[in-house]
């Protein structure tokens, strides 16, 4: 398989062949978003992961997945396409990547189950379902004026609460179903015995603005309902692709939801 992993996402006729394979994203999206994950080297050394991964048949593209990095050791597949055509070449192709990828611990974010099932084939593990708070009466009317919230970039804020409860949030968006969903990812809370009153007065905050909020287990002690939809899948580094699986922790917050928010 003659498979191309760039340094760079300035790769000619990616965007067009992303453009088709993910028609509810235009030409502008792409190149921004190419732009974002080429400016991303979280390494201790100067190379880092790849960016992108492109399999080519007589010169043309017939497969790609984008690499997001995390953090030093982790990163995140996104938008994988395969022309459609081409279908026997997704689980090769997906296994290639992998083992080129394989000192790093690799998220995927996905509610296609033909997809979730190659994850699987190849070391991937389901996390638990993520929680959506459920606030009471009284939660919405202290969400009024809650918290004071400061920005920490990236679309990442922190809330800050009068009975001491700090907790730090991610805006974003993910196109599901057809539509955009406008989501907000509870990524920490502080250890307080006022946790369960701040998630709830945050989560009515969020609900009150027209944004749907999530967070993974723990729940901080409030009802919550839990959902498969939003689940995220986890490969822990150091495995090739012929090697026994290693069990994981769920580290929603980590998933490729944060690729959503260019």
């Amino acid at each position: 398989m003659n498979i191309e992993f760039s340094d760079s996402t300035e790769i000619p006729g990616l965007v067009p062949f992303l453009c088709e394979h993910f028609p509810r994203r235009d030409k502008t999206f792409w190149e921004r978003s190419l732009r974002f994950i080429s400016s991303k080297n979280l390494s201790e050394n100067a190379e880092g992961p790849p960016k992108a991964a492109v399999l080519y048949e007589q010169g043309q593209i017939v497969a790609c997945i984008l690499i997001l990095q995390k953090d030093s050791s982790a990163v995140s597949l996104s938008s994988w396409a395969v022309r459609a055509d081409r279908g026997s070449v997704a689980y090769p192709f997906l296994r290639a990547v992998i083992n080129r990828l394989v000192q790093y611990d690799i998220y995927n974010h996905s509610a296609v189950p033909g997809v979730d099932r190659l994850m699987e084939l190849v070391g991937f593990e389901h996390t638990r379902s993520c929680a959506i708070p459920l606030p009471n009466a009284k939660a919405f009317l202290k969400a009024i004026r809650p918290f004071a919230v400061s920005s920490l970039g990236d679309n990442v804020y922190i809330a800050t609460f009068d009975s001491g409860a700090v907790l730090t949030f991610k805006r974003l968006s993910i196109l599901r179903n057809g539509r955009f969903r406008r989501l907000v990812i509870l990524l920490k809370c502080s250890d307080s015995a006022q946790s369960c009153k701040a998630v709830s007065v945050w989560a009515a905050w969020c609900l009150l603005r027209g944004l749907f909020p999530i967070h993974a287990a723990p729940d901080y002690g409030c009802k919550v309902v839990h959902i498969k939809k939003f689940g995220t899948m986890r490969r822990k580094g150091e495995k090739s692709c012929d090697d026994t699986v290693i069990p994981w922790h769920d580290t929603y917050s980590r998933s490729e939801l944060a690729m959503m928010d260019f």
